[in-house]
Protein backbone atom coordinates (compact mmCIF):
# COMPACT_ATOMS: atom_id res chain seq x y z
CA UNK A 1 0.00 0.00 0.00
CA UNK A 2 1.13 3.45 -1.06
CA UNK A 3 1.32 6.02 1.85
CA UNK A 4 -1.28 8.92 0.84
CA UNK A 5 -1.71 12.30 2.21
CA UNK A 6 -4.12 12.07 5.30
CA UNK A 7 -6.58 14.62 4.03
CA UNK A 8 -7.23 11.82 1.55
CA UNK A 9 -9.08 9.80 4.16
CA UNK A 10 -11.63 12.28 6.01
CA UNK A 11 -10.05 11.21 9.39
CA UNK A 12 -13.43 11.86 12.35
CA UNK A 13 -13.04 11.77 16.14
CA UNK A 14 -16.06 10.35 18.46
CA UNK A 15 -16.32 11.06 22.45
CA UNK A 16 -17.79 8.94 24.95
CA UNK A 17 -17.18 9.06 28.69
CA UNK A 18 -13.30 9.66 28.19
CA UNK A 19 -12.74 7.37 25.41
CA UNK A 20 -12.26 9.37 21.92
CA UNK A 21 -11.83 7.19 18.78
CA UNK A 22 -10.41 8.26 15.53
CA UNK A 23 -12.30 6.79 12.08
CA UNK A 24 -11.48 7.04 9.02
CA UNK A 25 -13.54 6.60 5.64
CA UNK A 26 -11.37 4.89 2.77
CA UNK A 27 -12.93 4.67 -0.41
CA UNK A 28 -16.78 4.82 1.22
CA UNK A 29 -15.69 2.33 4.03
CA UNK A 30 -15.24 3.48 7.35
CA UNK A 31 -12.28 2.02 9.83
CA UNK A 32 -11.36 2.78 13.69
CA UNK A 33 -7.67 3.03 13.40
CA UNK A 34 -7.17 4.61 16.63
CA UNK A 35 -7.96 5.33 20.17
CA UNK A 36 -7.61 7.82 23.43
CA UNK A 37 -8.30 6.46 26.71
CA UNK A 38 -8.04 9.11 29.72
CA UNK A 39 -8.11 8.42 33.30
CA UNK A 40 -9.37 11.11 35.74
CA UNK A 41 -7.95 11.26 38.78
CA UNK A 42 -9.89 12.19 42.37
CA UNK A 43 -8.79 15.53 41.45
CA UNK A 44 -10.42 16.06 38.22
CA UNK A 45 -7.10 16.03 35.89
CA UNK A 46 -7.43 13.97 32.56
CA UNK A 47 -4.55 11.83 32.56
CA UNK A 48 -3.71 10.22 29.11
CA UNK A 49 -4.49 6.13 30.10
CA UNK A 50 -3.77 4.65 26.50
CA UNK A 51 -3.29 5.90 23.14
CA UNK A 52 -3.16 3.80 19.95
CA UNK A 53 -2.65 3.95 16.32
CA UNK A 54 -2.74 1.31 14.13
CA UNK A 55 0.88 0.86 12.84
CA UNK A 56 -0.34 1.27 9.01
CA UNK A 57 -1.30 5.24 10.11
CA UNK A 58 1.26 6.07 12.72
CA UNK A 59 3.45 9.28 12.00
CA UNK A 60 0.43 11.45 10.32
CA UNK A 61 -0.14 13.59 13.85
CA UNK A 62 -3.03 11.32 14.21
CA UNK A 63 -2.29 10.65 17.60
CA UNK A 64 -1.63 14.42 18.23
CA UNK A 65 -5.02 15.14 16.99
CA UNK A 66 -6.63 12.69 19.67
CA UNK A 67 -5.26 14.97 22.24
CA UNK A 68 -5.97 18.28 20.69
CA UNK A 69 -9.62 16.53 20.38
CA UNK A 70 -9.52 15.96 24.87
CA UNK A 71 -7.47 19.26 25.17
CA UNK A 72 -10.83 20.94 23.77
CA UNK A 73 -13.28 19.09 25.15
CA UNK A 74 -11.32 18.54 29.23
CA UNK A 75 -8.86 21.14 28.88
CA UNK A 76 -5.30 20.30 30.33
CA UNK A 77 -4.57 16.77 29.60
CA UNK A 78 -1.52 15.51 31.56
CA UNK A 79 0.88 12.68 30.54
CA UNK A 80 2.69 10.77 33.47
CA UNK A 81 6.54 11.15 33.55
CA UNK A 82 6.32 8.16 35.99
CA UNK A 83 8.59 4.92 35.11
CA UNK A 84 6.65 1.64 34.36
CA UNK A 85 8.62 0.06 37.43
CA UNK A 86 7.31 2.44 39.76
CA UNK A 87 4.41 1.59 42.10
CA UNK A 88 2.05 4.67 42.74
CA UNK A 89 -1.40 2.84 43.87
CA UNK A 90 -3.88 1.15 42.65
CA UNK A 91 -1.92 -0.42 39.76
CA UNK A 92 -1.35 3.01 38.13
CA UNK A 93 -0.75 2.45 34.45
CA UNK A 94 -0.06 6.41 33.68
CA UNK A 95 3.34 5.19 32.40
CA UNK A 96 4.43 5.76 28.62
CA UNK A 97 5.80 4.06 26.31
CA UNK A 98 8.61 5.60 24.24
CA UNK A 99 5.95 6.02 21.66
CA UNK A 100 4.35 7.64 24.22
CA UNK A 101 6.93 9.89 25.20
CA UNK A 102 7.39 11.46 21.91
CA UNK A 103 3.76 12.19 21.38
CA UNK A 104 3.82 13.98 24.79
CA UNK A 105 6.84 16.10 23.50
CA UNK A 106 5.55 16.54 20.29
CA UNK A 107 2.34 17.78 21.37
CA UNK A 108 4.52 20.19 23.81
CA UNK A 109 6.44 21.83 20.95
CA UNK A 110 3.30 22.34 19.29
CA UNK A 111 1.80 24.34 22.33
CA UNK A 112 -0.97 21.82 23.15
CA UNK A 113 -2.41 22.28 26.27
CA UNK A 114 -0.54 19.39 28.17
CA UNK A 115 2.00 18.45 30.87
CA UNK A 116 4.30 16.08 31.77
CA UNK A 117 4.67 15.41 34.81
CA UNK A 118 4.92 12.94 37.48
CA UNK A 119 1.24 11.98 39.38
CA UNK A 120 3.56 12.41 43.08
CA UNK A 121 4.37 15.72 41.69
CA UNK A 122 0.73 16.66 42.76
CA UNK A 123 0.61 14.66 46.15
CA UNK A 124 3.90 16.33 47.38
CA UNK A 125 2.23 20.12 46.25
CA UNK A 126 -1.03 19.04 48.46
CA UNK A 127 1.15 17.89 51.86
CA UNK A 128 3.22 21.62 51.44
CA UNK A 129 -0.40 23.32 51.17
CA UNK A 130 -1.26 21.62 54.33
CA UNK A 131 1.62 23.02 55.94
CA UNK A 132 1.03 26.32 55.54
Amino acid sequence: MTQSRITDYFPRIAESSGTFTLHVTVSGQEYQIGELDLYEDEDDRNWVNNIEIDAQWQRRTLGRQLIQAAVNRYGTIYFSRQASYEAVEDDDTRHLSTEGAALAASCIRQGLNVQLVHPNDFQEQSDDDMGD
